[in-house]
């Protein structure tokens, strides 16, 4: 899932598909049947927080499903709990994509203390599979990206 983008004058980067896995990830939930899915979304200056709200708007409106407004915050464990807490004070949604793994262990976090039951009353997803993933209670489904393998095998030299 890696690409490559040129920043003008030449300078080129490889990136992975942001917005592809963000589409896949949606695209994931809805063929569970998740018509609700919020994007608790990543600081918006950042390429890669943008590419993955717009791969989950692809997928929402390609399926005429209903959008909330996406919740943007940081890449940190404590937005991902202070969007949690807001999600609580609302209708809770079907599902929420998270920005990253670390903001879906935040988001987790709130849910439980709240004692929502993940993922009975509401799937979370992460995104880029970081180690600490595996031992997110409970589970974490999550888009993985390989980024040894991207550095490794993307060098222009």
């Amino acid at each position: 899932m890696s690409g490559g983008r040129t920043f003008g004058r030449g300078v080129s980067v490889v990136h992975a598909d942001q917005r592809g896995g963000a589409r896949l990830l949606a695209e994931h939930l809805i063929s569970l049947g998740h018509q609700d899915i919020v994007c608790v979304a990543g600081p918006q200056e950042w390429f890669e927080a943008r590419e993955r709200v717009a791969g989950w708007r692809e997928a929402m409106g390609e399926n005429a499903l209903r959008m909330r407004e996406p919740l943007v915050g940081s890449w940190e464990a404590r937005w991902g709990y202070a969007a949690g807490q807001s999600l609580l004070e609302q209708v809770l949604p079907d599902a929420v994509m998270c920005a990253n793994d670390e903001v879906a262990v935040g988001l987790l976090r709130a849910f439980v203390e709240a004692g929502v039951n993940v993922p009975d009353d509401v799937s979370v997803t992460g995104f880029d599979d970081v180690p600490m993933a595996a031992y997110a209670g409970p589970g974490l489904t999550t888009v993985r990206q390989d980024f040894a393998d991207t550095a490794s095998t993307s060098s222009p030299w």
